[in-house]
């Protein structure tokens, strides 16, 4: 019998959907030819720091040993001494500002690669390197509402578990700082949840990272779980060079990617999923060219066709909560057409005026463009299917699997998922109105600036 082919299964995997990217170090000294210090060389820039402002050679000296020494405690120990100085003087803002500020990717081919696997990521770094290559937001672990949204997958996040330089209170450096986010309930529970469900790929991750006193206690706890249950999937770590001391915990297995940091994204190219080639679509419709929507507008799209793809289906009787994706859970309905002349009554009478006609709900479009009519009003008793309707609809335009001139609709046109609960009284009073609903349900916090407000390019666009 053959043996196990670990790239093909770490492909399988990636092409499943099954993993999550853990960042360490590494990576962004890849990107960055270097440049980006791991962590040793981040606490000897501290000592260095702190020598050009006058601490004694003593200090310098006994903390330098420490460092030097091959033993994670000792290099905790370092860390802790220098993130303590720091602080006391009022020069950990500025060390940080110095050692990332700068610091910009000379070469994007590996983030550029990691964007097509289409998945999570999570680093232990404090540079923002990898959130700019992505084009993902950078959260730290301090900001539980946005962990959660991580967790949930809402949003294109980079999840920092040791915070972000420009946030200085959420660094994690010295002891006290470990010992906050090892406690922190949000973060230990997202991070334990991700690794049940999915396989870790170590990317960048050094021993040093790897045994620290965050997730190095994570990993412990990993392992002694996936123990005890027998688990059989798999965890991987990305190396080149000398293949590394094996795992201590968890069922962690070395792939080796070349001999240099250069050889990672040709490695990581090749695990990209193979997806068939898309189809030609119908013959370009004639008459004006369609809108060319701003790049806000399709982070939009991405993010409602992603939260509008799978459709929650609850059990009776026993809490039985399962996800499926929209296509396979959606029932088509068969909605009643009615024609009604003159002015809209809002009573029960509308449903027996003028003349009745079954209508797939998806050919409702066609139908009302062929009366000339702007759009169309679906009504129906609680529970009909109605938001359902308007979900599937909004999945089918905005992750493009029907083009709008199949429905009938405008070439280009853009779908917009708006739901009366989320109506503020602004917009609903006399000076609000539809711009407003618009541009306050689209608004998106965690968007890179300039383009957190898809709904002012929309409305500006039309």
């Amino acid at each position: 019998m053959p043996g196990v082919d670990l790239e093909a299964e770490l492909r399988q995997d990636i092409a499943d959907g099954k993993v999550i990217v853990v960042a360490g170090a590494g990576l962004s000294a890849s990107v960055t030819g270097g440049a980006a210090p791991g962590w040793r060389k981040l606490v000897q820039t501290g000592i260095e720091h702190l020598r050009s402002l006058g601490e004694t050679d003593e200090w310098c000296n006994w903390v330098q040993s420490s460092l030097d020494q091959p033993f994670p405690d000792a290099l905790l120990s370092a860390a802790d001494a220098v993130d303590k100085k720091l602080r006391e003087r009022r020069e950990f803002t500025p060390w940080l500002r110095r050692q990332f500020e700068e610091l910009s990717i000379t070469d994007a081919r590996p983030l550029r690669t990691l964007a097509d696997w289409n998945c999570r990521v999570v680093t232990t770094n404090y540079d923002d390197l990898l959130s700019s290559g992505l084009n993902r937001t950078a959260v730290h672990w301090r900001d539980a509402p946005n962990v959660m949204r991580f967790s949930r997958n809402d949003e294109q996040i980079v999840l920092h578990i040791h915070g972000c330089w420009n946030a200085p209170d959420s660094v994690v450096l010295g002891i006290g700082s470990y010992v906050k986010v090892g406690i922190d309930h949000v973060i230990q529970s997202v991070l334990r949840s991700l690794a049940l469900s999915h396989s870790l790929v170590l990317i960048g991750c050094s021993d040093d990272g790897l045994t620290d006193p965050n997730l190095g206690v994570f990993l412990a706890w990993l392992h002694d779980l996936e123990q005890a249950a027998g688990a059989e999937h798999r965890h991987y770590r990305l190396y080149c060079g000398q293949e590394p001391q094996p795992a201590t915990f968890g069922r962690i297995f070395p792939v080796r990617y070349g001999e240099t940091f250069e050889d990672l994204a040709g490695f990581l190219q090749k695990l990209v999923p193979h997806r068939p080639p898309v189809p030609p679509g119908p013959p370009a419709p004639t008459g004006p060219p369609p809108v060319v929507w701003p790049e806000a507008v399709h982070r939009y799209l991405r993010s409602l066709a992603e939260k509008t793809s799978r459709l929650s289906l609850l059990g009776f009787g026993k809490g039985l909560q399962v996800d499926l994706p929209i296509e396979r859970a959606w029932v088509p309905l068969r909605v009643l057409w009615t024609e009604i002349a003159g002015e809209l009554r809002r009573d029960r009478a509308l449903q027996e005026q003028g003349e009745r006609l079954p209508v797939d709900v998806n050919a409702v479009f066609q139908t009302a463009n062929g009366e000339r009519w702007r759009g169309a009003l679906l009504l129906g008793e609680p529970g009909a299917g109605k938001t359902t309707a308007a979900r599937q609809l909004a999945w089918r335009l905005a992750s493009g699997t029907v083009q709008p001139t199949e429905l009938n609709l405008p070439a280009g046109i853009c779908p917009v998922l708006l739901r009366f609960r989320d109506l503020s009284e602004a917009a609903a009073g006399a000076d609000g109105g539809l711009k407003q609903f618009l541009t306050e349900s689209l608004f998106r916090p965690l968007a890179p600036e300039g383009l957190q407000q898809p709904g002012t390019e929309l409305w500006d666009s039309t």
